[in-house]
């Protein structure tokens, strides 16, 4: 009557007992690639979705220069697109005499209430470029090819 349905994931099926691939173990295994160009772009808007941005993005264009990223390596380049644009806002602050560089160490600080707010500046398109070009792949194609070859021996069987 009551049934019971198991479902097990791993990004590491070579590290499973091969006690558990018999069959009668598990009666389904399926093999889930890395998101194609189409799945990328919509997880760029998914990760970008209530940061600021300062202009418009490309996500098509930022899905074409991934190819073979998963969902936790496009998270880190909009992690690094952040920091990227954090240090440019905080280097413009400093160079117009705003943080602790002052002139000389001599220079009074501003006047308390005289102090202008720094401008929360959004991640620009070239910050996500920059930052795409600074991240790699977490998938290579070794682990790929390793997978299409487990799948088409373990796979999807029952």
């Amino acid at each position: 009557k009551d049934k019971v349905i198991i479902v097990a994931t791993t990004n590491r099926p070579q590290t499973l007992d091969p006690a558990l691939l018999r069959p009668g173990r598990f009666d389904k295994i399926f093999y889930v690639p890395p998101p194609d160009s189409t799945a990328r772009r919509d997880i760029f808007r998914i990760h970008l979705a209530g940061v600021p941005v300062d202009g418009d993005v490309d996500y098509t264009l930022l899905a074409e220069r991934t190819p073979g990223f998963s969902g936790a390596d496009i998270a880190s380049v909009v992690d690094e697109a952040k920091l990227i644009a954090l240090r440019s806002q905080l280097s413009n602050e400093i160079e117009k005499g705003f943080g602790p560089i002052r002139p000389s160490p001599d220079t009074p600080p501003p006047a308390p209430g005289t102090e202008v707010a720094p401008q929360i500046v959004g991640v620009r398109m070239t910050d996500l470029l920059e930052a795409v070009g600074k991240t790699k792949s977490s998938v290579t194609v070794e682990t790929l090819t390793w997978a299409e070859e487990f799948i088409k021996t373990y796979g999807t069987r029952g």
